[in-house]
């Protein structure tokens, strides 16, 4: 089977695959991921534990599962759209203030950390990528 041949297949499946099926396949990948990319695990919750000292593991290990899961139903649904007729799209596509009202905690948790993160002035934090430790 060439190239061409796979992504015709995968885009028809996608196409006939509804969009409740797609997050559950999500969910189910993403916990999966949680526990089969070790190294990547580890580096998500130090760097968790490094921004939320004050969580327990367990918290830190919730969000980290919820972040492979959202992370998986976004890839998922990404190809979805990019496997969809272009009608399709155009009745799904929502503005920027449309899912800024269905922010969930989580999410605006991170937004704030990331327009925190554009307003420190004195850098001293330690981010963990690749096992190695950077310094901003």
């Amino acid at each position: 089977m060439n190239g061409q041949t796979f992504v015709k297949i995968a885009k028809w499946i996608f196409r006939i695959t509804s969009f409740p099926v797609i997050c559950g396949l999500g969910n189910g990948i993403g916990w999966l991921l949680f526990y089969l990319m070790k190294e990547r695990t580890a580096i998500g919750l130090s760097n968790l534990k490094r921004v939320f000292p004050e969580k327990s593991e367990q918290e830190r290990k919730r969000i980290l599962k919820t972040f492979w899961r959202n992370f998986c139903k976004d890839m998922l649904e990404a190809i979805k759209y990019f496997a969809a007729p272009s009608a399709i799209m155009s009745q799904r596509a929502v503005s920027y203030t449309h899912l800024r009202a269905h922010e969930t905690v989580l999410d605006l948790v991170c937004r704030l950390l990331l327009e925190k993160q554009k307003t420190l002035t004195h850098p001293q934090i330690n981010i963990t990528y690749h096992s190695k430790s950077l310094t901003p």
